[in-house]
C-alpha cells in the first residue's frame, strides 16, 4: 500500500477514530487504527467491539491499494508532529510502515489488517434524521444524569424514544433523572433504543451547531450507526427494560416557585465551599413563600455557611436537603434564565422545569435531614 494525503486531514481523522480504540485488550489489532487505501480514497477506522468510528479522507495519490493496522497512540503522536502539508505512507509485505513528511521519516511495525475484526452490518430496521444542534443540546442536558454503576447496564446509557414526531431522551442514575424532549420531522413508526454514555459523548463531539446539518441515525436490533458528516459512529446498544420515567414524575406539587438559574447556582456554589469528600454535608434549602426567599446553608466540621436569594414562591414552606453536586449539576444543564421548581415534601424529589413548557425535566432526590440539618 502506498499513498499521499493531506497531513492535517490525516491527523484529524486519526485523533478522532482513536477514541474508539481499545486500551486494554488481548487482541493487539484492537489497539490500532485500520487504514484502507482504495480507488475511492482512504478509510480510517478505530473499533473496540462495542464502539467504532470510521471516516474517509481524500488522497493526493494512491500508488498501491491495500490495508494495514498501525498502533493508534504511536500513529497519532507521529502524524500530529509531521512538518509538511503532505504525508507519504507506504506499507511493505510485512506490514512495516514508512511515514514521510518533508525531511522527517519514521518506520514503524504494523499488523495485518486480516486480524482486524469487521464492524457488524446494521439491519437498519428504523431510521431518522435529527438536526445536529438539537441532538447536541439534548445529549448535553442528559449525560450528567446517566449512571456509572455497571450493576444495571441499561442505565449506563440514555434511552432515545421517537414517538409521534417527538424525540425524548432520558438518563437516570438512581439519584437524578433527566428528560429532554424536542419535536422533530419524523412520521414513521415509533421506536426506542438505549445508547451507551460513551457513544453519546463521541457523537456530541462531532455534532455541529449548524441547524442546516443533520445526523442520520440507523437503528437495528442490537446496533446503531450515527452518520455525521464524513464520520460514522457504530455502537452496540444496551439491552434491558428502561425505567418508565412518566411513572416516577410527581403528578402534583404542594410548593411551586420560579427562580433565576444563575442566582440559585451561584448560591449553591457559595454554600458548598465548606463541603468536601472528607467533610460531607448536604445543602439545606428552606423555601418560604412568606418572605419570598430561598435560604441555603451547610454545616461541617470546618464551619457553617448560609445564603439567601429571592424567588417567587407559592404553597407550603419546605425544609429539604440535597447533595450539592447533584443540585449544581442539574442547574448547570438548564438552558434558560429562569426555572420552575416543584416540591411536595422533604422526602420527595424536586422537579426542575424550564420557565415555560417542558423541553426538559430534571428530578433531584433529596437527602434525609436530622433535626440539626445534617445528613443522617
Amino acid at each position: 500500500m502506498k499513498f499521499t494525503c493531506d497531513t492535517k486531514e490525516l491527523s484529524k481523522a486519526c485523533q478522532t477514530v482513536s477514541r474508539a480504540v481499545a486500551t486494554k485488550t488481548t487482541v493487539p489489532t484492537l489497539e490500532g487504527i485500520k487504514i484502507d487505501a482504495d480507488a475511492d480514497g482512504i478509510s480510517v477506522c478505530g473499533y473496540n467491539l462495542e464502539l467504532g468510528i470510521t471516516t474517509r479522507i481524500s488522497a493526493q495519490s494512491i500508488s498501491e491499494e491495500g490495508s494495514t493496522v498501525l498502533d493508534a497512540k504511536t500513529l497519532c503522536n507521529i502524524v500530529k508532529k509531521l512538518p509538511d502539508v503532505h504525508t507519504d505512507i507506504s506499507i511493505d509485505e510485512k506490514d512495516t510502515a514508512t511515514i514521510e513528511s518533508g525531511t522527517t521519516n519514521f518506520t514503524i511495525v504494523g499488523l495485518s489488517a486480516k486480524e482486524f475484526p469487521n464492524i457488524p452490518a446494521v439491519d437498519k430496521k428504523s431510521e431518522v434524521n435529527i438536526p445536529q444542534p438539537v441532538l447536541k443540546s439534548m445529549i448535553q442536558q442528559t449525560l450528567f444524569a446517566i449512571s456509572e454503576n455497571d450493576s444495571k447496564p441499561m442505565y449506563t446509557g440514555a434511552q432515545l424514544a421517537i414517538e409521534n414526531g417527538k424525540l425524548t431522551m432520558v438518563g437516570i442514575d438512581g439519584y437524578r433523572l433527566a428528560v429532554c424532549k424536542e419535536t422533530i420531522d419524523y412520521s414513521g413508526a415509533n421506536f426506542d433504543f438505549i445508547v451507551p454514555a460513551k457513544t453519546l459523548m463521541e457523537v456530541s463531539r462531532l455534532l455541529s451547531d449548524d441547524a442546516n446539518k443533520a445526523v442520520h441515525i440507523s437503528v437495528g436490533i442490537r446496533h446503531a450507526i450515527f452518520a455525521i458528516g464524513d464520520y460514522e459512529i457504530f455502537t452496540r446498544l444496551l439491552e434491558g427494560d428502561f425505567l418508565d420515567y412518566k411513572a416516577v414524575l410527581p403528578k402534583q406539587c404542594a410548593t411551586s416557585l420560579k427562580v433565576n438559574v444563575q442566582d440559585f447556582a451561584k448560591s449553591v456554589q457559595r454554600v458548598s465551599l465548606l463541603i468536601s469528600d472528607k467533610l460531607r454535608s448536604p445543602i439545606v434549602c428552606d423555601f418560604s413563600g412568606t418572605d419570598g426567599t430561598i435560604k441555603l446553608s451547610s454545616n461541617t466540621a470546618m464551619g457553617r455557611a448560609s445564603d439567601s436569594i429571592p424567588a417567587e414562591i407559592s404553597g407550603e414552606d419546605v425544609h429539604i436537603g440535597f447533595n450539592h453536586k447533584y443540585l449544581a449539576d442539574a442547574l448547570s444543564h438548564t438552558d434558560c434564565d429562569e426555572v420552575r421548581l416543584q416540591l411536595n415534601s422533604p422526602l420527595s424529589p424536586m422537579v426542575i422545569l424550564p420557565d415555560a413548557g417542558d423541553s426538559f425535566v430534571f428530578l433531584v432526590l433529596p437527602v434525609r435531614l436530622r433535626a440539626a440539618g445534617n445528613e443522617s
